[in-house]
């Protein structure tokens, strides 16, 4: 216990003299960055810490991303510090740190695929239309190929809770509950990245492509080395009145031969491609996405014959946020299809293979002097071919809702929200045989100064019998 203390002691003091360093204050901001040697430093990122109890009943009760959960109480903390230099107009220098005592086989992958869990430089250099990355950097594209989480595809949820992960584990990037960083688009890659932006008239010509090498080190595998390369063409309108865009990109990932040697997952060597176009008019846009995705996996001795399987996807969307007086409106339908033989590696995790049918969100924000409010209803119904593994297929339907607000007070934010989504399951045709995951979430959040926010969270899971009660405390600073 002591030596708990002593620690968060030492993680608050460091937190406090790196604000001071990075010309910020914890009660409000100052300037910002400063100057070594007449070279411009600025500082950033954020620190968390949170202590959660979990109680538990059942057999093999699961958290919010399908995890498996045990009895008992956690402290965890991630700090996560950003440092860059500018020796140029044109270039930036900079590195990301972490310390954290979280596992490192759950930060690995969420969202950074680091080589080295301490430190991730990176050199950027911006001249006119050309952009080069070197070392760590962030990237998302689409749903289908690359992206980590997409929220529009999930129940809506308190506390950076989603819910709709049926099960992440052994995913790439799986998510925890444990894990600290924020959910989002992006995932964390080290390589080499290169971006030309060229105007033509009225439109804007993009071309981006990016080779990355993640390496993973655990107990089953010595080295696994993954080669990943992807190139991406594009244009871009905007107009008053209308905008749109059209992109198609194509990727290759495989294993390299000999790593990983004792591992238990097969070598991987992948193809993917995709085309996406999209429009908007006003607050209404249209979008689509076509994906194809060619794999071959080789046996865990990795002297067996590859084994091989392709397949296709799509994805439509219309959205809609028309403001009707101090009420914004949000509406989402989306219809979705992935082959059983679509399984792109870097994909969303939501995005399950096999699965086909159609999702809706409907939402409002209204903002009233210092008083915000805001709800969200979302509805899933697909089916899920389960195929090669079995006959069955599965149809699944889940229902989010979720209700919240914040008031301001002085110099004080205070809000909170509550969050509930059941997700039912059956073979198609069987009425008897249904399977029920519930999650249901009250966050209550103060933001007492302008950097730090301190959340209480409770949330209940039960899946099919097995009940897990999660009660959790976590304090964030912002540098």
């Amino acid at each position: 216990m002591f030596a708990r203390t002593r620690l968060f002691v030492v993680l608050i003091l460091f937190v406090l003299g790196f604000s001071l360093l990075s010309g910020q204050e914890i009660f409000g901001e100052s300037a910002g960055g400063k100057e070594v040697l007449g070279v411009p430093i600025s500082f950033g990122g954020f620190y968390r810490i949170r202590y959660y109890y979990t109680s538990t009943q059942g057999v093999s009760p699961a958290g919010p991303y399908g995890e498996p959960l045990v009895e008992g109480g956690k402290l965890s903390f991630l700090l996560k510090p950003q440092v860059e230099i500018m020796p140029s107009e044109n270039i930036t220098i900079g590195a990301y740190f972490r310390l954290t005592n979280i596992d490192r086989s759950i930060i690995w992958g969420s969202p950074d695929y680091f080589t080295n869990i301490l430190v991730s430089p990176y050199l950027r250099i911006d001249y006119g239309p050309l952009g080069v990355d070197m070392g760590y950097f962030r990237e998302h594209m689409t749903e289908l190929t690359v992206m980590r989480w997409d929220k529009d595809d999930n129940p809506p949820g308190a506390g950076g809770v989603e819910g709709g992960c049926r099960s992440c584990v052994g995913l790439p990037g799986e998510m925890s509950f444990e894990n600290l960083e924020e959910i989002d688009k992006d995932i964390g890659l080290e390589g080499l990245r290169i971006n030309v932006s060229v105007p033509v008239k009225s439109v804007e010509l993009d071309f981006k492509s990016f080779y990355a090498r993640p390496t993973k080190q655990d107990e089953l595998c010595d080295v696994l080395t993954r080669h990943f390369i992807c190139g991406e063409l594009g244009g871009n309108y905007e107009s008053d009145v209308f905008s749109g865009w059209a992109r198609v990109r194509m990727m290759n990932i495989q294993d390299e031969q000999g790593s990983c040697t004792f591992s238990l997952n097969p070598m991987l060597w992948q193809n993917v491609a995709s085309g996406d176009f999209g429009f908007s008019v006003y607050w209404v846009k249209l979008q689509a996405e076509r994906a194809w995705c060619r794999t071959k996996h080789r046996p865990v001795d990795r002297i067996g014959a590859w084994k091989v399987h392709e397949g296709r996807a799509f994805l439509v969307r219309l959205t809609a946020e028309p403001q009707v007086g101090p009420v914004l409106l949000g509406l989402d339908l989306a219809k979705l299809n992935l082959e059983s033989g679509y399984d792109a590696e870097y994909r969303a995790q939501s995005y399950y293979s096999g699965e086909d049918g159609v999702r809706a969100t409907v939402k409002g924000e209204a903002k009233f002097g210092k008083l915000d409010l805001n709800s969200a209803f979302f509805y899933k119904d697909v089916e899920n071919a389960v195929k090669p593994l079995s006959a069955d297929t599965l149809n699944i339907r889940t229902l989010g809702v979720n209700i919240g607000g914040g008031l301001e007070i002085g110099n004080v934010y205070i809000s909170g929200s509550v969050s509930g989504s059941r997700e039912k399951s059956k073979k198609v045709g069987d009425v008897d045989d249904e399977q029920k995951r519930d999650i249901y979430v009250l966050e209550l959040s103060v933001k007492p100064v302008t950097m730090m926010t301190i959340s209480f969270n409770v949330m209940y899971t039960e899946t099919d019998g097995d009940i897990a009660r999660i009660f959790s405390l976590m304090t964030s600073v912002d540098f």
